[in-house]
Order: C-alpha cells, then structure tokens, then sequence
C-alpha cells in the first residue's frame, strides 16, 4: 500500500506553498486517472474547486466531494478514488500529524456555507499570488475551528427541508420509501428534490441511498455469514445477480470475494 508523505499528490501542482511544515497546494486530476488503495503521512483538509468525485474507505464507507466544502481527512486511514467524469482541481492543505495531533475533530467533518467559501477564496486567491504564510496559516486555523464544532455539516446551506430527509434516509435506507414519498412527506416536487439533492451532495438521491445500502451490504459480506442472497433481500436489490453486479461496480471485486 502507497504511503503519501506531505508534498506527494495524486495529481499534477497548479501552484503551491510551504509554510512553516503545512502545505497547500492546487491540483488537477485528469478524468481518467484512479488512484490505487492507500494511505497519508498527514491530516488532510481539501476542497474541489471543480469536477466531482468519490472515494471508497477499507471499510466499504463511500464517500463524495463536491465543491465548496472543506472535508477532512485523518492520516493512515486507508482508501482509493475512482475515475471521475471530468478533470478536478482542488485545493489541500497537508499538515503534519505532530502539529495538531490530540484535536478532537469527527472523521466525517465538513464545512459548508459563507464561511467555506470565504475561506476558499482566500486559500486560492494566495496561492494563485505572493502567498503571505501568516494568512494561511491563520485561514487554516479558521477552518480547524470550524471543524471542531463537531457537526457534520457546519453551516448548513441547504434549505431546511431537506435535513429532515438526509437525517431519516442515513438513519434507515433499508427501508426508505420512493423518492415521490419521500418528496410528499417534505411537501417539495419530486424533481425539484432530486436538483436539490444533487446540487449539495454531488449525486443522485437514488444514488445516495444505493450506496448506503452498499456499505451496509459491505459489512455484512465481511463480519457476518449470512448468505448474498440473503443480503441482497434485505438490502432491497432485484436479486442476488443484481446485487452482485452493483456491488463489483462499486467495489471492484463480488462480494464473494471478500469472504
């Protein structure tokens, strides 16, 4: 497994700058380019500028990225991205594990909202520049505060109708109904939720879903020895031959595989 140390990166530098022992940088990833598992030498707080992507955590957790949100990243925590549908550019920032070692942040922070975008303004606007090391360090140091509010989404810039629907579809995708019950019960048209949707969290809310049922279905593959036709029922796929195409597309080998 790849270990990165700080200043490697997955894609080519657009501009970058050392300071102190942090590194910020802007990348481009081109499209075609997937990134085998592995792991960093550092935290890791990043953001697209453009594009969309996914990656696939050791234990089967997918997670995506979408632009104007910072997303944080412990280190030695094993993963690999996927080939995205367009180029992304993103800003990192690296940090070494001894400097903010201890700092109670969840795993699954983000930052959204005013404060992410002026933050990401600023990020960018110094490294395209004569970066000033006092200003992003300071701005870094915004964002880790930020993390550390502790909820997953800090400023929410989504309207309020939609966190009711978020929270109940992570809280039980097994048994989530259509997406025209779901839009009845937030009282908003069926396609204006799936724009919504889309737009906040970068991929369909039937995708969404799919892939919760997924990680679930992960997790019973490798801890448990339920049959996959058993899993695939309870999870809601057609059959176990659906069950087990999606799941090799998701994951890159059947579940079968992992047993």
């Amino acid at each position: 497994m790849k270990l990165y140390p700080i200043g490697e990166f997955h894609g080519d530098v657009i501009a970058s700058a050392m300071c102190d022992d942090v590194m910020f940088a802007i990348t481009r990833r081109k499209k075609t380019v997937a990134v085998p598992i592995h792991v960093h030498d550092y935290f890791s707080i990043r953001t697209l500028i453009s594009g969309v992507h996914h990656y696939t955590m050791d234990d089967g957790t997918i997670r995506h990225s979408i632009p104007n949100v910072w997303y944080w990243s412990p280190p030695h925590t094993p993963h690999e991205h996927e080939a995205c549908e367009s180029d992304i550019v993103s800003i990192g920032i690296q940090i070494p594990i001894n400097r903010i070692e201890g700092l109670d942040i969840p795993l699954r922070a983000q930052l959204r909202g005013d404060t992410a975008q002026h933050t990401i303004r600023i990020v960018q606007e110094q490294l395209a520049n004569n970066a000033s090391p006092r200003i992003l360090l300071a701005t870094m140091d915004l964002i880790i505060g930020c993390l550390m509010q502790g909820s997953e989404h800090f400023e929410e810039d989504w309207p309020g109708w939609l966190t009711p629907i978020k929270t109940a579809i992570d809280s039980d995708f097994l048994k989530v109904q259509s997406v025209n019950e779901i839009a009845a019960s937030a009282n908003v048209h069926p396609s204006h939720l799936a724009r919504t949707f889309r737009k906040h969290f970068g991929q369909p809310i039937t995708e969404y879903i799919r892939d919760r049922k997924l990680e679930w279905c992960y997790q019973k593959v490798q801890t448990t020895d339920w049959k996959l036709g058993q899993i695939a029922s309870v999870a809601g796929f057609a059959d176990q031959a659906h069950f087990c195409r999606v799941f090799k597309r998701r994951y890159g080998r059947s579940p079968s595989d992992f047993r």
